[in-house]
């Protein structure tokens, strides 16, 4: 079963609505059970990521990402203005969320030395920063995000 099939799969039981339930239940331990279970959905759907990004360019590897319709949700992709935005704690979120899923990728490659682990963890961390700093610099304007990143 492929990633996708294993999130269409999931979806269709509800997987995501029970996670939220559960955490309303518990209280006052998790301030947002939506975003928790939102965020589960994206660490899925961001699996194998970095495994896909090898000699891409950052502007198309982000193109890509957000070609899926859950992406641009998560990342609250909407048009004011004039403009297309997308928004900052969520693009903080969805950031860290890929730097957690490219360090497990990365610490559990078995063929690799640790060396080259040290290697792809300082690009990983670099693409990420990269991310931020382009987000932030273009003032989270979407298009101009993607412009940016299309230079680097």
């Amino acid at each position: 079963m492929s990633n996708g099939q294993f999130i269409e799969q999931t979806a269709k039981w509800r997987f995501f609505g029970i996670i939220e339930s559960a955490l309303w239940d518990m209280g006052t331990q998790v301030s947002s059970p939506g975003d928790l279970a939102r965020s589960i959905a994206l660490l899925l759907r961001v699996n194998g990521w970095l495994a896909t990004t090898d000699r891409r360019r950052k502007g198309r590897i982000m193109r890509e990402l957000l070609s899926e319709g859950f992406i641009r949700d998560f990342l609250k992709v909407n048009n004011y203005g004039g403009k297309t935005w997308f928004g900052k704690e969520s693009a903080e979120t969805a950031f860290f969320l890929m730097e957690i899923v490219g360090m497990m990728e990365i610490l559990t490659e078995e063929k690799q030395t640790q060396k080259r682990k040290l290697v792809r963890m300082e690009k990983l961390a670099g693409q990420i920063l990269t991310f931020k700093d382009v987000a932030e610099s273009s003032g989270y304007d979407f298009n101009r995000f993607l412009e940016i990143l299309n230079q680097t």
